[in-house]
């Protein structure tokens, strides 16, 4: 759903991190014709780096977007950080 609202909001790209391929490759195809990629968890940090907005929607009963994936992802001189 939050996939589906962003592509309709004029989102250019979307990324789509889960541990499953299976559901995120769905879950990808399901808002074309916006450009998808679809990423694991352990990529999350190089996402959110390259991200202008991240939505987190999750049935994970913890934590996935960490204090430390967030300071992984802002660090200096990472790839895709735009700072």
């Amino acid at each position: 759903m939050a996939t589906a609202t962003a592509a309709r909001s004029g989102a250019a790209s979307i990324t789509v991190a889960k541990p499953t391929g299976v559901h995120a490759e769905r879950l990808a195809a399901s808002v074309s014709p916006v450009t998808t990629t679809v990423t694991g968890l352990e990529d999350l940090p190089s996402a959110i780096a390259a991200a202008d907005v991240v939505i987190s929607c999750t049935g994970a009963a913890g934590q996935v977007i960490t204090g430390d994936v967030v300071s992984a992802a802002l660090a200096p001189g990472r790839p895709g950080t735009r700072w």
